[in-house]
């Protein structure tokens, strides 16, 4: 219901036989059908994205499977967009913040029990912050540690927009001021051995960004690749490197840049996204973006481009959520034309900013509907296909990454119809389900060191740890799997699902560390039945993980262990048992921590499923 995937996500598809016939028609068709100014049209065969190469050979495999996978969102007959949500930047570091605080953006489905989380989140490493435009190591590792961190619990897609400041004017940030130099003087090729001031801080800024993206690469031993975009709104005047600037020197500077931090730097966890901005770019069609788009000159050059993406901010009653264009012929032209940059070259498209109620600084909360999202979706998928002839085509959306900003509450949860939203099979997502009250909750030993459960105490809070009586006190999860929750068909992601927890109040809300470390125990029906019971406290599972303490959670409050998806019963229950290695200190004392039942923030079962693509 979730996630409407591939049964074979990592594998590439085969180019299918219409996308040959129907692409390159509408190419003709297209509105705004003069000649495509980037690349001669005999080095690529337009299509739909799903049989793109990624620039990196040397990819890491993550990396690789990836790109595969966000190629199949691309090749159905309707979209499959992954769902996207941005998190934050500098600015958002605050320690009451909640830009980078997951549960923050849960979204409840119509089914009891059971929500979404954007399958796609990231962040900004360069913004302004108290009042200065700031691209610094020091908040670049704050931020990676957030990313890191939800990474290994929710194991999302990570998106990194980072940008060179001004190398003319570092305080102004990604704007153009008077008098600065053009992008030509910022190139290796041309300065050589003797940079100019302004190449130097250029290139100090594309190695602290490049420091950044290197801890993602090795982090906590996983890889994580990374959706990069840099040069983010690559058409907007108020940027300094598109006003009183050229096409070929912007790109020239891209390919240097991508090649530095592929080839140098040794970064083979980048996809590269290329973006421009799609509404209200008045006299920028594809006879004016195209020479910004580092398209192929040759089936040897390396573009260093992976995805297409535009930035799309829709007002309340926007009628372009229907491609409506009427009143707004420019419009029309920059959308269908950089659909067909897309699709001439081959890539992937997303939407690398989204917003369905986009307003103004100053202006009034105004809630949008995520109805018009999906109608969107609905609109471009109609003319995926050319038919009748002369209808204009596009290209399927592979993701959205809707802007965080919660001041005019442009964050997915803040939506109406978020239910049916994210309850759309068309919308890949991330899936939790709560765990059961009264089916979860915690056991006493019977006596010391008997090994045997006592006394039950059904639903929240659950505790782990010991009792005065040098007892020890085990928590039981309950989480139902069943078709009652997954629709049939459905199949597990490959990535290890999480149990997550949010510890309780004072006195249980430290970790008994003296107990040494908390296991996480797995079996399909503890004791004899689904019920909480005393024999659940002895009954036989596989130990699967260790949980951690939640005080090495970035806010101090949230823990969390994973187990094999195999381990997900899906004909009814999956029971889980928490108990630390240690029974007892025997010190009379109660060493234990609570974990709080309050919502959101678990417990919970995280993971993601696919279903099979029967589209054509």
């Amino acid at each position: 219901m979730f996630e409407d995937l591939t049964a074979q996500a990592r594998t590439p598809l085969r180019a299918r036989a219409w996308k040959s016939v129907v692409l390159a028609a509408g190419l003709a068709l297209a509105v705004g059908s003069g000649p495509i100014a980037h690349a001669d049209t005999s080095l690529t065969q337009p299509s739909d994205g799903s049989t793109s190469k990624l620039s990196d050979s040397a990819a890491t495999e993550e990396t690789k499977n990836l790109y595969s996978f966000i190629k199949t969102r691309t090749s159905k007959k309707s979209s499959n967009m992954i769902l996207g949500q941005h998190l934050g930047g500098p600015g958002d570091l605050t320690e009451g913040s909640t830009a980078f605080d997951m549960p923050t953006y849960r979204i409840d489905s119509a089914v009891p029990g059971r929500h979404a989380y954007p399958r796609l989140i990231g962040a900004r490493y360069d913004a302004e912050a108290n009042g200065v435009y700031q691209l610094d190591s020091r908040s670049i590792d704050q931020i990676n540690a957030r990313l890191i961190e939800i990474s290994n619990i929710y194991h999302p897609i990570v998106s990194i927009t980072a940008t060179p400041r001004n190398p003319w004017s570092p305080t102004a940030g990604r704007s153009w001021v008077p008098g600065q130099g053009t992008l030509d003087q910022l190139l290796r090729s041309k300065f050589g051995a003797h940079p100019t001031l302004p190449a130097q801080r250029f290139w100090q800024d594309i190695d602290t960004i490049a420091d950044g993206l290197a801890k993602l690469k090795t982090a906590d031993g996983k890889p994580v690749p990374v959706l990069f975009r840099p040069f983010a709104e690559v058409n907007t005047s108020d940027k300094y490197y598109f006003r009183q600037q050229t096409g070929p020197q912007f790109v020239a500077l891209w390919r240097e840049v991508a090649d530095y931090l592929v080839n140098t730097r040794q970064l083979h966890n980048l996809i590269f996204v290329w973006e421009a901005w799609v509404w209200n770019r008045s006299g920028f069609d594809t006879e004016k973006i195209g020479p910004w788009f580092p398209a192929q000159q040759s089936e040897a050059d390396n573009p260093w481009v992976d995805i297409v993406s535009g930035a799309f901010y829709f007002v309340p009653g926007d009628r372009r959520f229907r491609l409506d264009f009427a009143d707004d012929t420019n419009d029309k032209t920059v959308f269908y034309d950089l659909m067909r940059l897309a699709i001439k070259d081959n890539k992937p498209f997303g939407a690398a900013q989204w917003s369905v109620n986009y307003t103004k600084p100053g202006d009034p909360c105004i809630q949008g509907d995520h109805a018009d999202a999906q109608l969107f979706m609905t609109s471009v998928d109609a003319q995926h296909y050319v038919t009748p002839p002369n209808t204009p085509i596009t290209q399927h959306l592979s993701f959205i990454y809707s802007w965080g900003d919660n001041r005019y509450c442009m964050a997915i949860q803040n939506q109406r119809h978020a239910k049916a939203f994210v309850d759309d099979p068309r919308v890949a997502s991330i899936t939790s389900i709560d765990a059961i009250n009264p089916e979860s909750g915690r056991v006493v030993e019977s006596g010391q060191g008997t090994g045997q459960g006592g006394t039950v105490t059904p639903g929240w809070p659950l505790r782990t740890g010991d009792n005065a009586q040098n007892r020890q006190v085990k928590s039981v999860l309950s989480f139902d799997t069943s078709t009652a929750m997954l629709p049939a068909g459905a199949q597990l992601g490959e990535a290890p699902a999480s149990v997550v927890l949010k510890k309780g109040v004072a006195p249980y809300d430290t970790f008994p560390t003296g107990l040494s470390e908390l296991s996480l125990e797995a079996a399909n029906v503890l004791g004899v039945s689904t019920a909480l019971g005393a024999d659940d406290f002895n009954a036989p599972t596989t130990w699967v993980s260790k949980i951690g303490d939640p005080q090495a959670s970035f806010k101090g409050n949230i823990s969390y262990g994973t187990l094999p998806t195999a381990r997900i019963n899906r004909s009814g229950r999956t029971q889980l048992r928490m108990g630390f290695k240690v029974p007892t200190n025997a010190d009379s004392t109660t060493n234990s921590i609570d974990w709080t039942g309050q919502t959101p923030s678990g417990p919970e079962l995280v993971f993601t499923y696919t279903l099979p693509n029967t589209a054509p």
